[in-house]
């Protein structure tokens, strides 16, 4: 499908329609927000399908949404701010960054592809290449934030449905907050108003990390990193309830520890090594598996659900080629599970002071990260995506931006039938990816991607 098929009708400005008396005028960054200011906004976005006796018109769609999104705004009225930078006084060097408050507006697109088709997104195995088009703020990355707007919305009218892209500035917020946003722009839209899951501005600090966060720097480009180019080959593989389930069995049965593992381990497990496999490195190379989790109910005291901002860490396995191909499906998801289960409050706590005092170094760690020799697993298959019902049903689909698309991610949804069904959008250089869908380990596992 070509990319001219898409075309823009309008891109306004979308600011609150009130603002809150308890409002606040800045919010600082935290650590794990800092951690991603120079990394690429998250997109993800959901696929509708209309029914043909649909009772609105586009039109009334388009501004239905425009309406919804100024009023979720005053909920998450930091989103419609921008990020400041200022210099620490009586210093050579030394900056800090906050979101302002005052509204700017977010970005909200109206546009139509009327010779797409739901089926053309939802059917293949690799994702079109138009699919990026689907987002505002395409390649846009965090620091833009201080002029660019920190979260954009694109409508897009297909020919018998609609798809909703969101690009939102990941210093502003992880991916619990993303996905708590659209469900609550989605309730706004259905005529839900208050938010059944109001948002949590107080961020976090801790004793040693109290805000302002001074980075080490002259200006806050000095953090800018060039990312690699996305790779042309992302596909979607959907695994069945059945088919999770089987992998957690067969992985605890190796390891002889009945349920320790879990199906998300297992299947994270499978993947690292096919991976691994079908890239072909020697077997004493060193390969390793990136892990994110959420670290609001590990704290302690734990943090709310609906705490807007970054609050999530990164767990890393490593191990050789050599060993996770010769040990079996329950040694790699017990590699990964041991390395979860010690995160604890205590070295949360600590890896914040680790973070402190190498904050020089912060950015060449996220620059290094990615080679053909890690894989990163991104999102949850706990996410409530499907749960964003704007008015007429839930989505038939999700699907990310050109963000997610660098060789080696792992974005992780759930199964749009639920009970425990997960869909994997796997990222990976063109003649991995042709091994990968060879690999009988790996597509055993793999239920059709066909869905309707």
């Amino acid at each position: 499908m070509p990319t001219q098929s898409i075309s823009q009708i309008s891109t306004t400005l979308v600011v609150p329609v009130s603002r809150p008396a308890n409002a606040k005028e800045r919010v600082h960054l935290t650590t794990w927000d800092l951690n991603f200011i120079a990394t690429p906004y998250i997109q993800m976005g959901n696929l509708y399908k209309l029914k043909p006796e649909s009772p609105w018109s586009m039109g009334e769609i388009f501004d239905r949404l425009e309406r919804a999104l100024a009023e979720v705004l005053v909920y998450y009225y930091p989103l419609a701010g921008r990020f400041v930078t200022e210099k620490v006084k009586d210093s050579d060097k030394g900056v800090f960054t906050y979101i302002d408050c005052a509204p700017r507006g977010v970005e909200f697109v109206r546009a139509t592809a009327k010779e797409i088709c739901v089926d053309d997104i939802l059917r293949p195995l690799f994702v079109p290449h138009f699919v990026r088009d689907l987002f505002p703020l395409d390649r846009a990355v965090n620091l833009q934030g201080h002029i660019s707007p920190l979260v954009g919305i694109k409508v897009t009218e297909l020919a018998d449905g609609i798809f909703i892209g969101c690009s939102h500035n990941h210093a502003t917020g992880d991916g619990t907050s993303f996905w708590n946003f659209f469900n609550s722009f989605a309730e706004v839209s259905r005529g839900v108003n208050p938010i059944t899951q109001p948002p949590v501005h107080e961020r976090w600090f801790s004793d040693d990390s109290p805000p302002p966060i001074v980075l080490p720097f002259n200006k806050i480009e000095d953090l800018l990193v060039k990312f690699l180019p996305p790779v042309p080959k992302v596909a979607i593989f959907h695994f069945s309830p059945e088919s999770t389930a089987k992998l957690k069995e067969k992985a605890n049965k190796a390891t002889g520890k009945n349920g320790t593992i879990s199906s998300f381990q297992a299947l994270s497990g499978l993947v690292w090594r096919c991976i691994t496999r079908a890239r072909g490195f020697p077997e004493t190379d060193s390969v390793t598996c990136h892990l994110a989790f959420d670290n609001r109910a590990r704290l302690q005291p734990p943090c709310s659900p609906n705490y807007y901002g970054n609050n999530l860490s990164a767990v890393m396995s490593h191990t050789t080629v050599g060993e996770i191909l010769t040990n079996d499906l329950g040694w790699a998801g017990g590699l990964l599970k041991e390395k979860i289960a010690i995160q604890t409050d205590g070295s949360i706590r600590e890896s914040v002071v680790q973070w402190l005092n190498n904050r020089d170094k912060l950015m060449t760690v996220h620059s290094c990260m990615f080679n053909d020799h890690n894989i990163f697993f991104v999102g949850s298959s706990r996410f409530n995506a499907y749960g964003c019902d704007f008015g007429w049903g839930e989505a038939v689909a999700i699907r990310s931006g050109s963000c997610n698309n660098l060789d080696g991610i792992v974005v992780t949804y759930p199964g749009c039938e639920g009970q425990g069904s997960i869909d994997l959008e796997i990222s990976l250089a063109p003649d991995t990816m042709s091994k990968l869908l060879l690999d009988d380990e790996f597509m055993s596992a793999t239920s059709s991607t066909f869905l309707s």
